[in-house]
């Protein structure tokens, strides 16, 4: 039976799993719908001044705009579907001795790092992350030989509480 390190409570060490914010999924969805109903304004709007300069290729542009509309909807689904897969498929555990970054849909990677070799946690958080309360943590771990590597947990919620609660752990 493995055994658990214990933190400065004396209580094991298991934390997870910890996902990325709920409020930044949401941001991208609508920032990716925007950006492609602009996309689809724009290029209506140039079919309006078609109709204005009465062009000869107004029908043909409106015809292709009427076929496009599946097309753009089914882009805007994979979109959709991609960045909540995304945001579901990634997670952080710290399970015992050790941290577990498990990320990817199809390529699934999942890497794993010693909790002992941790050296510090920083907080990284923009206005805008401060204000819905989500992002990122930077972890320096070191080992022998002056190895380091740069973990770096993103967009999460909570990110000044999960820092506090790994710092118990080294």
């Amino acid at each position: 039976m493995p055994t658990l390190l214990k933190n400065k409570s004396n209580s094991p060490k298991k934390l997870g799993p910890i996902r990325g914010s709920i409020i930044l999924l949401i941001l991208k969805l609508i920032v990716a719908v925007f950006i492609i109903d602009a996309i689809v304004f724009i290029s209506s709007s140039f079919n309006s001044i078609f109709i204005d300069i009465q062009a000869p290729f107004y029908n043909l542009f409106s015809i292709i705009l009427i076929l496009s509309q599946p097309i753009v909807n089914t882009i805007r689904i994979v979109i959709i579907i991609y960045f909540v897969l995304s945001w579901s498929h990634t997670s952080y555990y710290i399970d015992g001795e050790h941290l577990i970054v498990h990320k990817g849909v199809l390529n699934i990677e999942e890497d794993t790092y010693e909790l002992a070799t941790i050296r510090s946690a920083d907080v990284k958080q923009s206005l805008l992350q401060r204000i819905f309360n989500f992002g990122d943590v930077e972890l320096k771990t070191s080992a022998s030989g002056g190895y380091q590597v740069l973990v770096i947990l993103k967009g999460i919620a909570n990110p000044v509480e999960f820092e506090r609660k790994i710092r118990k752990y080294f």
